[in-house]
This record gives C-alpha cells, structure tokens and sequence, in this order.
C-alpha cells in the first residue's frame, strides 16, 4: 500500500491534507449536513490509513480495532442518512 502514500506527496502534505478533510467531513457530520457523503469521505480516508499505518503491527492494535468501530459508525450514516429523529 505505499504507492498511496507516493500519489500525495511529501508524508507531511498527505498529515495536513487528511486532517483538513478530516476536519470539514467531521463538522459535515456534527451538524448533519450531507451526512452520506462526509461519511464516505470519512471512510475513504480512514481505509488507507489503517492499511498503512497500523495493520501488522502489535504495538497499534488499540487504535486499529477503534479505526475499525470507526468504519462500522460510518458505514451507518453512509447507508441511513436520513434519519429523522421526533419525539
């Protein structure tokens, strides 16, 4: 899986340029605006990541199993995102 980290660049373009999307798809989900598509984005980033970075490894296997609670989350409001809540 290192040739997606070839595709981005410098290791400190692809940190910058995954935290800011990051950022807005994670605001996009707070206030609930397009949900399925932040949540798809969100999964996007979150697949390689955990590729990458932490599969294969004993010393990360905290943060794999939460990216992967993580991806479970996500792919709830990627496949409901119209849920309406009244009470």
């Amino acid at each position: 899986m290192g040739f997606v980290g070839d595709l981005l660049g410098t290791p400190r373009t692809a940190v910058i340029l995954s935290g800011v999307v990051m950022l807005i798809a994670g605001i996009a989900l707070l206030i609930g605006f397009k949900t399925r598509i932040a949540a798809i984005v969100f999964i996007a980033i979150l697949i390689p990541i955990t590729l990458t970075v932490q599969v294969g490894q004993v010393e990360t296997l905290g943060p794999l199993f939460k990216n992967v609670a993580l991806l479970g989350g996500l792919l709830f409001f990627s496949i409901n995102s119209n849920l309406n809540f009244k009470q």
